[in-house]
């Protein structure tokens, strides 16, 4: 979303549901996505903030 733009979790559902299944979203997080000082989203940060290290670590160990 650009910056001043308001979006609510029903919003973001509705839209959703004209995906196929497997396509929608299990979850919905609204948070600040960190970024670093050039603008690139900081993905390693995401991973652990939110508990994916351990699917990362498993798709490199296969």
């Amino acid at each position: 979303m650009k910056e001043g733009e308001a979006l609510s979790e029903t919003e973001v559902n509705d839209f959703c549901r004209a995906l196929p299944r497997y396509k929608r979203p299990r979850k919905l997080i609204f948070a600040k996505v960190p970024r670093n000082p050039t603008g690139k989203i900081e993905k390693p940060l995401l991973r652990e903030r939110y508990g994916a290290t351990r699917l990362v670590e498993a798709q490199m160990n296969s």
